[in-house]
């Protein structure tokens, strides 16, 4: 594994990590410029942030869908009997919002399966049009 002198603008040089468990550590004051050769480190840093975001993202989806549907069963329009769920437009609506909801989850897990892949085989995952 290599390692290299860390300094930066005339900073003192930065400390290896003092949580890592690993009992290969790189010597005070150098940083390891190898990764290891495992899938996960094939991995763009930010898509594993994005993952995250975007499984945060779906979840609130999903709680407003079930919010509004248990809204509308007791809602009723002004000056009528009928409850916004037995309303065809609001069946639609929400129809709507969950085959989108759907579909993002699907693709979700889609690109996270092919990313886990490539990384499997050793090839970066980039994203189309990304250098």
């Amino acid at each position: 594994m290599a390692y290299v002198r860390a300094a930066r603008h005339g900073k003192p040089p930065i400390s290896p990590c003092t949580i890592c468990s690993c009992p290969k550590r790189a010597p005070s004051g150098y940083l390891v410029k190898d990764l290891p050769d495992r899938p996960l480190f094939h991995f763009p840093q930010f898509s594993l942030l994005a993952h995250g975001v975007a499984a945060v993202t779906m979840g609130i989806a999903r709680a407003s869908i079930r919010e509004l549907v248990r809204t509308a069963a007791e809602k009723k329009r002004y000056g009528t009997s009928v409850t916004l769920a037995n309303r065809a437009h609001s069946q639609i609506e929400v129809a709507a919002a969950e085959a989108r909801l759907r579909s993002a989850r699907a693709f979700f897990y889609e690109t996270i399966e092919t990313a886990w892949s490539l990384a499997l085989e050793g090839v970066p995952a980039v994203a189309p049009g990304a250098s």
